[in-house]
């Protein structure tokens, strides 16, 4: 690692100018599509500082970790964002973020690491958060221009996903460099930190400041809805309610319904509860909004 960063150092400049124009739109749509407006995103391995300040012009929050002092710099200067120089073999966060945008950084991660480090990545993952990372397609460890490579392959990527427990792969696919003058290939993963209790992504996130100011809490738009509650109102039972963190779901529902009134169900006791809810309104879950 060191090895690989002292290159980066020594070529801040030319790796710079090679990279901070490329277009990568076609990239950041896929990772983008599952993330919550104003998401908390952590570009790991910066680079040039390139994604971040594409994700800060589009409305996101962003951190931003490399492990070149130098491309550290590069990278402030042009976000604006104080980023810090860190290794992603240092990456300690818990349920921070709700996307890890992981481009060309993790093939210099030692290949006997990797599960060390998607497991880091993981855990930095709220849940149902969203992880994507690019590595050059193959299935070697090599050395080049004083950098060291671990190459990815189909079958690797699957492999590696496999040994972290809750992480389901969304998309994989394969890409040629996006710089003119490259022909290399990329293998592309998104994967996300499945939540224990169901599946879905929502598309917005309510407090109760803004319900309050609402002029019904009868959501209008059709869609499966949650409220969560920090403190919980008297009487109504609890126990193997499905929490997270300091907050318990007590209400779930499709609203409106065909009289544009609520249809909820409330005290969701177990997974297995919304387990089933789930399978009875799957093609709603697309739509899904959280109240908390």
């Amino acid at each position: 690692m060191n090895q690989t960063s002292n290159y980066y150092n020594q070529h801040a400049q030319a790796f710079f100018e090679n990279t901070y124009q490329v277009d990568m739109e076609s990239l950041y749509a896929p990772f983008l599509r599952y993330l919550p407006e104003q998401a908390l995103i952590l570009d790991l391995g910066c680079g040039s500082g390139r994604d971040t300040l594409a994700f800060k012009k589009k409305g996101y929050q962003v951190e931003a970790i490399d492990y070149s002092t130098e491309l550290v710099e590069k990278a402030r200067e042009l976000t604006g964002i104080e980023v810090r120089q860190q290794s992603f073999y240092e990456l300690n966060e818990v349920a921070k973020y709700n996307g890890i945008w992981a481009c060309a950084s993790l093939l210099h991660c030692e290949r006997d690491r990797l599960t060390e480090v998607l497991a880091r990545i993981f855990k930095a993952l709220k849940p149902n958060g969203v992880c994507y990372m690019s590595f050059k397609y193959g299935d070697t460890d090599r050395e080049k221009e004083g950098r060291s490579f671990t190459d990815l392959n189909e079958q690797q990527a699957y492999d590696l996903l496999k040994q972290i427990d809750q992480t389901l792969l969304l998309q994989q696919w394969i890409t040629v460099d996006k710089r003119p003058d490259r022909t290399e290939e990329w293998i592309n993963v998104i994967w996300k930190k499945q939540s224990h209790a169901f599946d879905y992504y929502p598309q917005r996130l309510y407090n109760r400041a803004e319900l309050m100011k609402q002029p019904s809490l009868i959501p209008a738009e059709h869609g499966i809805y949650f409220w969560w509650f920090k403190t919980n109102p008297p009487g109504i039972p609890t126990k193997n309610c499905i929490t997270y963190q300091e907050y318990t779901l007590l209400y779930a529902g499709i609203s409106p319904d065909k009289k544009t009134k609520p249809n909820s169900k409330s005290k969701l006791a177990s997974d297995r509860d919304m387990t089933f809810y789930y399978q009875r309104h799957r093609e709603l879950f697309h739509r899904c909004h959280l109240a908390c």
